[in-house]
């Protein structure tokens, strides 16, 4: 094929180096700070292309924190110094080089993001308030005969900029709901010597909630895994933090094998042959009581068997013990957030056009009930159940299930909106991989706040990179502007995923700079609604949000594509002395004496403004 204008073909080609394994860097640079974590993505992903060792080239003052137990519990591994060694070519003077070796190939899950949690000495370093060092380099290979070892041509490059560690943010979010989700405490390092603590960073980069992962996983007080209690929740870095759950309802390993986790939904898709893998009298059953159940399942497996969707009438063991699983979680945790990321619902068509096909659905039919009503009903009543359930523990805490619409009354797969917020469960959409996201994301989004008002919590799942959770690349926008749009167009918050899409500590800092400078407006949010489309003039090339108080206005402003000039005007009511503040630059405008406020910038990159009488414009400026 003929190649694209302006491409005149690979320069250099060589050939392929045995053993070797490539990071993805979709950028020359790479930011870190002082307990933190970066997401290193490998060009393929799976464990069975994971290296046996991975090496990097680092200034002095720059380390590796040894001890690993992520959000994937991949476990730790070992660190070698071998600056000392020969191979690899020359070391470059004030430079070491790291040796990373794991007990086992398993480094990461999905597409094998290698995590690394940074320990700098500012001692060494000095105090670095950008430094940039330009012979910082990794590689990884299979193979420990030394081969791979002696090469010097498999190295990759970047720029490392070492940024001062953040502080703790003067003025916290208390309404909003700032989050990571699938991911765990243990994100971040622990160590006393090194002065870092995990809670303590999560509430330096502006996070107001702590997230559990996979919490479906396990079964407290046995088996906790990493939950953790509300005793084991104290001390200064916990203060004025929250903490939630990520469960996986109904859809577990849990199943597979003892104490039996949450799975019904495995237990519900399995072959018709599983009939003999499971005792039901080992688990308290009476004769009688086992064959019941296993009659339950029977039809269950049956109907999924015909026709390839789960069934929502069955109210077994299984489902029962998921329940029971979801109390033993809440009440061992008791958490400020619960989130149920499951995606295994059948879609509300596929369920209602075939539930009446299973010989469990007419146990509950009331008078009158036609068959798609009782469908509906059925299907609802999984997550009424669920919440009522959580909620006999904790009458307050919010819930959440993830990808869950307002627009179009859509809810999530089988259940409908009204169920959902009758069970006393947020909103929670998910915005990951679409072509021309930002203008999709913010038009939708505004749709989701406008239909759910202000009814229930609206926290959207939100990824820095294209594919979300699996290595994808990263998106044209900053992780700023991402962040300042979901605000400005009335998200209450957000849930990040994943943790393996963090490969640049930039991004951990995008999210505090914008959570830092909203933070004093996220009354607006909360309180007010999208600014109505006759206030707000846009031009062709740029994309704004904005929400509205009775008293003040919140913006955020994107060029398409970045980078360009962009003017918008807002059409408001006359106010003197009301200025549009650009929080970023501390710029603004006034309006004119009819009411137009006018905005322009010559190379946007993303703001966020406030339209007000009292800005920090207003006192940068002495107004």
């Amino acid at each position: 094929p003929a190649l694209a204008p302006g491409f005149d073909g690979p320069k250099f080609i060589t050939k392929a180096i045995p053993g070797d394994v490539r990071f993805t860097f979709s950028q020359p640079d790479l930011a870190v700070f002082h307990g933190g974590t970066v997401h290193l993505p490998l060009l393929h992903g799976g464990p069975s292309v994971s290296p046996d060792v991975i090496e990097l080239q680092l200034p002095f003052g720059v380390t590796v924190f040894s001890t690993w137990n992520g959000s994937d519990a991949i476990g730790a591994f070992n660190v070698t110094n071998i600056t000392n060694v020969s191979g690899g070519g020359n070391v470059p003077l004030n430079y070491q080089r790291l040796r990373l070796v794991k007990g086992h190939a398993e480094w990461s899950y999905a597409n094998q993001a290698i995590p690394l949690q940074i320990n700098i000495e500012y001692a060494i370093m000095g105090n670095c308030s950008s430094c940039v060092f330009d012979h910082a380099a990794v590689r990884a290979y299979y193979g420990v005969d030394g081969t791979n070892f002696k090469r010097s041509d498999n190295w990759q490059y970047f720029l490392l900029k070492v940024k001062p560690r953040p502080v703790v943010p003067s003025v916290r979010p208390s309404r909003l709901h700032l989050s990571f989700c699938w991911a765990s405490t243990t994100e971040f390092p622990t160590d006393k010597a090194a002065g870092v603590n995990n809670i303590d960073t999560y509430k330096r980069l502006g996070f107001n909630t702590i997230p559990s992962v996979g919490s479906g996983y396990n079964r407290p007080p046995d088996t906790p895994g990493e939950l953790l209690r509300p005793d084991e929740r104290q001390g200064d870095a916990w203060e004025g933090m929250a903490y939630g759950i990520v469960d996986s309802q109904w859809y577990s390993e849990g199943f597979s094998e003892p104490p039996y986790g949450i799975g019904c939904f495995i237990a519900l898709a399995m072959p018709l042959s599983a009939l003999s893998s499971f005792n039901f009298s080992a688990h308290d059953l009476t004769p009688t009581q086992a064959q019941e159940e296993m009659e339950l399942w029977k039809n269950a497996l049956v109907f999924h068997n015909n026709t390839g969707v789960i069934d929502l009438s069955y109210r077994g063991w299984f489902y029962q013990n998921d329940l029971f699983l979801a109390r033993s979680l809440v009440n061992y945790t008791r958490p400020n957030y619960f989130t149920i990321d499951s995606e295994s619902f059948p879609s509300f068509e596929s369920w209602v056009s075939v539930g009446y096909k299973s010989a469990n659905f007419n146990s509950t039919r009331k008078l009158g009930e036609s068959d798609s009503m009782l469908a509906t009903r059925l299907a609802s009543e999984w997550i009424i159940d669920l919440g009522s359930t959580i909620r006999e523990i904790v009458p307050d805490v919010k819930m959440f299930m993830y990808g869950a619409k307002a627009e179009y009354c859509a809810g999530c797969n089988s259940v409908r909106l009204a169920p959902l917020l009758q069970a006393g469960f947020g909103v929670s959409p998910s915005y990951y991989s679409t072509e021309h996201w930002l203008e999709y994301m913010t038009v939708h989004l505004r749709s989701n706040r406008l239909a759910n008002g202000n009814k229930s919590l609206l926290i959207p799942w939100v990824s820095p990179a294209l594919s979300g959770g699996c290595g994808g690349i990263l998106r044209n926008e900053s992780f700023f502007e991402i962040i300042a749009h979901l605000f400005a167009n009335g998200a209450m918050g957000f849930n990040v995923f994943s943790t393996d899409d963090m490969y640049d500590m930039q991004l951990w800092l995008d999210i505090r700079d914008a959570i830092v400078l909203v933070t004093p407006y996220e009354d607006i949010i909360m309180d007010g609604m999208p600014i109505p489309e006759s206030v707000t003039l846009k031009t062709e090339n740029s994309v704004v949000s904005g929400m509205m108080s009775s008293s003040s206005m919140l913006l955020a402003s994107s060029s398409l594509p970045r980078g360009e000039a962009v003017t918008f005007q807002l059409q408001v009511e006359y106010n003197s002395g009301w200025l549009l503040c650009n929080l970023n630059t501390l710029q603004s405008v006034a309006p004119s004496t009819n009411g137009t406020v006018t905005w322009s910038s010559e190379n946007e990159w993303g703001s966020l403004l406030v339209y007000s009488d009292n800005t920090p414009c207003h006192h940068f400026n002495n107004v």
